[in-house]
């Protein structure tokens, strides 16, 4: 039921008051993680900003990174952290306590039962309570970011630590239950996989416990992206001081007035502000207890389990003293995050990202030397940050009267100490020793520190002050290179920013079709000189994508100045051959830009898209026509796919007439059809017999479906009466009338008419055929074809036979004149008379002239006429010259005078023989005296066996005459 006053209130706020002093000391131990397996670390749930959650954003993630706080968190939280006379009351803090108590209220939602609009969703609140926030379970994670599964087989174990007050020592009743889940983004919510519920039993005056819990034979797949949830879930007994609240004694209401009164005049008279504080938090819980604060009321119940949840016990961890830890059977991925890195320490002072797996710890006598542990050299330029490391110390101090023991770290870099940073270790009692990690952190990095390339990262550990170490009251070691105590130093560096990159691609946005290629053009700055290449991120360029498309790169690496810009080329090429291209995922590839003193990348994307394919139809339209009313025309539109990128194309067809003729469209659609393909579409147009109309405009509208484009083409159409039969029709049916046969024959007088003249028409037709294909002579030749030298003769043979049953004379000639330069043809003879079914032969002679050339040919007729007819025959012949020939030579040359002296007239004679077999055309003959041409003659014509005597006047000159003569 409801609170209906402030006596429940007053009630619980004194018995928090004595609860909130229940606090006691805590017992130390030592952290392991059995090899094979992976022990993780519980983080404080309340302190948010030091949180890291899954990628859901739901759970905080278990660390393996092992806590080094001195002050331990607790869940619930304590709200008296501390009491001594030296620091007095040390009181919970604002922020965790305003955390801790909105998870107590956030609880309460699955409880509003007969709340309006929550009814409905009750149910389901209760299946997902894990997942909602609970003042007295936390719920942690262990999310699997590798790409294979994990197998879950085997022994998970926990090492837990707990606060006990006085409530549980006496009543022994109190209750841990330990649960396992594994959850994904895509499931509703978790699944259980194991879980066990334990008693807690501490000993009386027995403040702090630890317990080790082990759930056996857990056997589960976590898949990649799912999470292992570990929730620790306190359950508190019932407790006997609780009871109170569920009674009103008015003897024990005005007890609490009276003391809670007595208390406040105290601390407002006094100035002892831990008093001041208790009653500011009491305050801030009365508050939130009023009823309709938070717009819920509060039951009773509600009181008594808030109350159960702060006197009861609580759960330790995230801290040195105090590291609770749940052990995995099988080895974690380690780091995902390549920034991040972590170098354990090894013997022979080297360290490396192996973590150890012996058994047994290198140990580290810092009283007796310094520890260095050298890393792996940087290729390039770096820049470290957030560096730390935790080293393990077991130490001893008992010797309370000298200064503490300080332990120095130093973060090398080559044999340069970049930061250090030290811790004081704290006394000891005289036959107790402390180990534990101790976290060195090396603030004055800042933002970060650039490290050249080509030194090795370092860590030092030394004892600043080794005054009476190694004594019987001090001792400190450090402890590394084991699976219990994996020392380690962690930290993370960043790229320079020495070389940049800037590019922009061609097409601007990557979409190409097909066959094509982007191509990017890379701007590639460094204010260093250095040696640069620039290669392919292999994980972005899988085996899969390299079927699909081809990288260049030019150049691939180069030489750069200072404050220099080198371009680079990269073209990404489609070998697709198909239309399967485009059902692939876009290219994302990442391209590293290298170098010494920088790094840096980009990353290039092209895609095989339809939206890069250029839509284009090519429309055949027919010609212009003439169309006859009354009649039908179809026009036949051949559409063409002319789309780039192999991309088919479907098409919805629609055809129109402007004067409204009635139009028929075949097909109307067309689906797929192929680039560079085909199709018909017919539109047929029904002109009206009646229509008055001469001109219109056929129109074919063409829609791409893939594309929503549309394309037209007109056909102009001229519409005219009746044709030429029509005409006729009407001619010979104004003749028929006009002789009367209409009267007789009524509508079938024209056609009695038309019948009348083709039958007369084709009569005489019949007649001048025969006429046409009558013969009285057949002129019969086998040898037509004839192939002669220059200067011979053809000789064809001709057969003539008389067909006809009575004697005719034929006279026998040629299309070829008889004395045709260049061929002569001559008939023997040339008329004759032969008697019925008799034949005669004539011979027909063909000879060739001078002017005749090499390789010419004549095709001539032998025509036969018979006297006293018209009736012609003939014959054609063919007559080819071969190729001959013409050979020049020059004879008996003589000169005129004999002798002779300079500047007198001297005349050269000879004869020019053509002993060739065609005639020598276009002859010239030049004289020379010594080698100056004197005289010549040209355009000369030698008959073959001819000759021309020539001679050649010329002026001698002084001394010796060579003549020569040149006929060309």
């Amino acid at each position: 039921m409801p609170l209906k006053n402030k006596a429940t209130s007053i009630t619980l706020c004194t018995l928090l008051l004595l609860s909130m002093v229940l606090s006691t000391l805590f017992v130390p131990s030592t952290l392991a993680e059995p090899e094979g397996k992976t022990k993780l670390y519980f983080k404080d749930i309340l302190d948010v900003d030091n949180l890291e959650y899954d990628s859901t954003n739901q759970f905080p993630l278990l660390t393996e990174i092992p806590p080094t706080k001195e002050n331990a968190s607790s869940y619930p939280p304590i709200f008296i952290k501390g009491l001594s006379f030296r620091e007095g009351l040390t009181l919970i803090d604002n922020e965790t306590l305003y955390a801790w108590l909105a998870t107590w209220v956030t609880s309460l939602f699955d409880d509003f039962e007969g709340l309006e609009g929550f009814e409905e969703f009750e149910e389901l609140f209760k299946q997902m309570e894990l997942i909602f926030p609970n003042p007295l379970r936390i719920v942690e994670a262990y999310e699997n970011t590798d790409n294979e599964s994990i197998q879950l087989n085997g022994n998970v174990e926990y090492d837990l630590y707990f606060k006990t007050k006085i409530s549980s020592q006496i009543n022994n009743n109190d209750k841990v239950k330990l649960s396992i889940y594994t959850y994904s983004e895509t499931a509703i919510v978790p699944t259980e996989i194991a879980n066990e519920t334990i008693a807690l039993n501490p000993g009386l005056f027995q403040n702090s416990m630890q317990q080790s819990i082990t759930l056996t034979n857990i056997s589960q797949t976590v898949n990649p992206g799912q999470l292992l949830l570990f929730s620790i879930e306190m359950i508190p007994g019932n407790k006997t001081l609780t009871s109170i609240i569920d009674q009103e004694y008015p003897l024990l209401k005005n007890i609490s007035n009276m003391g809670l009164k007595i208390i406040r005049n105290l601390a407002n008279n006094s100035e002892i502000t831990a008093i001041e504080d208790a009653f500011a938090i009491i305050d801030e819980i009365t508050m939130l207890l009023e009823e309709g604060e938070l717009g819920v009321n509060f039951s009773k119940e509600d009181v008594s389990e808030f109350l159960e949840s702060i006197i009861s016990f609580s759960f330790l961890y995230d801290s040195s003293d105090y590291p609770s830890s749940v052990t995995v059977p099988f080895k974690a991925e380690g780091e995902t995050d390549e920034n991040s890195n972590t170098y354990y320490l090894h013997s022979n002072n080297n360290m490396d990202k192996t973590r150890p797996t012996a058994s047994s710890q290198q140990t580290l006598n810092l009283a007796d030397a310094e520890g260095t542990w050298m890393g792996e050299e940087f290729s390039r330029n770096k820049i470290i940050s957030d560096a730390s490391a935790i080293i393990y110390i077991s130490h001893k101090d008992a010797q309370r009267w000298s200064s503490p023991m300080e332990v120095k770290a130093s973060l090398l870099y080559g044999n340069e100490t970049i930061s250090t940073d030290s811790v004081t270790l704290d006394a000891t009692g005289f036959f107790s020793s402390s180990t534990k990690p101790y976290r060195f952190t090396f603030e004055n990095l800042g933002s970060g520190v650039e490290l050249d390339y080509g030194k090795e990262i370092g860590f030092s550990l030394s004892l600043e002050n080794t005054s009476n170490v190694n004594s019987l009251l001090r001792s400190v070691n450090a402890f590394y290179d084991s699976n219990d105590y994996a020392s380690m130093l962690s930290f993370s560096i960043s790229e320079t920013d020495h070389i940049s990159v800037s590019g922009s691609s061609s097409p601007s946005d990557g979409k190409i079709i097909v066959g094509d290629i982007v191509t990017y053009d890379l701007e590639i700055n460094s204010d260093l000189e250095d040696s640069i290449s620039v290669g392919i991120l292999d994980s972005s360029f899988e085996s899969a994508e390299k079927e699909f498309w081809d990288v260049s790169i030019s150049p691939p690496s180069f030489s750069i100045n200072s404050d220099g810009t080198q371009t680079v080329t990269v073209t990404l090429s489609s070998l697709g051959t198909s239309l399967v291209a485009y059902e692939e995922d876009p290219l994302q590839i990442t391209l590293e830009i290298i170098g010494n003193t920088g790094y840096d990348t980009i990353q290039l994307t092209a895609e095989v898209s339809d939206d890069a394919v250029i839509y284009d139809t090519i429309i055949k339209k027919p010609s212009d026509r003439k169309i006859v009313h009354g009649t039908n025309e179809t026009f036949s539109f051949v559409i063409k796919n002319n789309n780039t990128g192999l991309w088919k194309n479907s098409f919805i067809f629609s055809a129109n007439v402007d004067k409204n003729f009635s139009v028929i469209v075949d097909p109307l659609t067309f689906d797929n059809l192929e680039v560079k393909n085909e199709t018909t579409v017919n539109v047929t147009v029904i002109i009206p017999e009646d229509t008055e109309i001469d001109e219109a405009t056929l129109t074919l509208a063409v829609i791409s479906k893939r594309s929503d484009e549309e394309y037209e083409v007109q056909v102009n159409m001229t519409i005219i009466g009746a044709n030429i039969f029509e005409t006729t029709f009407d001619y010979f049916d104004d003749i028929a009338e006009s002789l009367g046969l209409k009267d007789v024959l009524g509508s079938y007088a024209a056609v009695f008419l038309v019948a009348i003249i083709f039958i007369a028409v084709f009569f005489i037709l019949i007649l001048v055929a025969f006429i046409l294909t009558t013969k009285y002579v057949d002129v019969i030749c086998l040898d037509r074809i004839k192939e002669i030298d220059p200067g011979n003769t053809a000789t064809y043979e001709i057969s003539l036979k008389n067909i006809r049953n009575k004697t005719n004379s034929y006279q026998i000639y040629s299309d070829l004149a008889a004395k045709s330069s260049p061929w002569n043809i001559s008939i023997s003879p040339d008329t004759v008379t032969i008697p019925p079914k008799q034949q005669r032969t004539i011979m027909v002679t063909v000879e060739t002239t001078d002017e005749i050339n090499p390789g010419d040919w004549k095709e001539f007729h032998v025509i036969v006429e018979t006297q006293g007819k018209s009736k012609k025959e003939q014959i054609p012949l063919f007559c080819s010259l071969t190729n001959g020939s013409t050979s020049l030579s020059i004879k008996d040359v003589f000169h005129w005078p004999k002798s002779f002296s300079k500047d007198e007239k001297v005349s050269t004679s000879f004869r020019l023989k053509n002993k060739g077999s065609v005639q020598a055309r276009h002859i010239a003959v030049k004289l020379f005296i010594n080698n100056k041409e004197k005289n010549k003659v040209e355009e000369l014509i030698i008959p073959a066996g001819g000759h021309a005597d020539i001679t050649l006047p010329w002026i001698a000159e002084k001394g010796k005459n060579d003549l020569r003569i040149l006929i060309l």
